[in-house]
């Protein structure tokens, strides 16, 4: 098996200027971007995470969802909000961090900034995960994040 893991908001964007623009990009999940998605995995036999707008009972939300073979096999809505882009205008994600088993093996979920909280990665290590899949859309300036960040959470 195979697993591929795209930017944060790849298939949205994430820099938007008003709400107006969120809800011109924001679906459900699962929806028609990850229905075709789901055909691609099929197709392939393979895994993608990837991030994407979500809209959920009149809110929005920064997502990322793991999809399958079989489709939507599991998604996170981002907890932890900077005051920027995308997140100024969606809602904080308030369902408990999980660990997805997968032929992969047993996959957490997270976005961008949740890993600047050490209780992000440890929670998800303490629930067994073996990998963790975190979509990012650092901005320029800010490789080393990638270089000690994603490090230090692996200890």
């Amino acid at each position: 098996m195979r697993l591929t893991v795209f930017p944060e908001c790849a298939l949205t964007g994430y820099a938007f200027s008003n709400l107006e623009e969120v809800r011109k990009v924001a679906e459900p999940v699962p929806g028609p971007s990850t229905d075709q998605i789901e055909a691609s995995c099929t197709r392939l036999g393979c895994w993608i995470v990837i991030g994407l707008v979500e809209a959920m009972e009149g809110s929005f939300y920064n997502t990322a969802v793991l999809i399958g073979p079989d489709g939507v096999a599991a998604k996170h809505q981002k907890a932890h909000l900077p005051y920027q882009g995308l997140d100024r205008f969606s809602k904080r994600g308030e369902g408990p961090l999980k660990v997805h088993e997968t032929p992969i093996g047993k996959l957490g979920l997270a976005v961008c900034y949740d890993m600047f909280f050490p209780e992000t990665s440890r929670v998800m290590a303490l629930m067994g995960s073996e990998l963790l899949a975190v979509p990012t859309n650092w901005a320029k300036g800010v490789e080393f994040y990638a270089d000690y960040l994603c490090q230090a959470r692996a200890v």
